[in-house]
């Protein structure tokens, strides 16, 4: 969710040595990018990331869980991709 709002305030702009960004956040970026979630461009110093079609539902996905009182740990995601495919989203 932070990456989220890097994205949607900071023009997609994070930088590498922001605290709320360790080795594993660095490394669910990389996943999410796998997962095409995300697009990752700009430099490595001054990386810039975008959100795709697939990572918008998944963030609106979890801000309504959270939104429902559930913990961010607790979210699974694979229910998304049933729902985009029956068009549910």
């Amino acid at each position: 969710m932070y990456l989220e709002t890097r994205i949607v305030d900071h023009g997609g702009q994070v930088r590498r040595n922001q605290p709320q960004m360790n080795d594993d956040d660095w490394s669910a970026v990389e996943d999410m990018v796998r997962d095409e979630l995300l697009f990752w461009g700009g430099t490595g110093l001054n990386p810039v990331f975008s959100l795709t079609d697939k990572g918008w539902s998944t963030t609106a996905a979890l801000r309504r869980w959270r939104g429902e009182g559930k913990r961010v740990a607790d979210f699974d995601g694979a229910w998304l991709g049933h729902a985009l495919n029956r068009g549910a989203l």
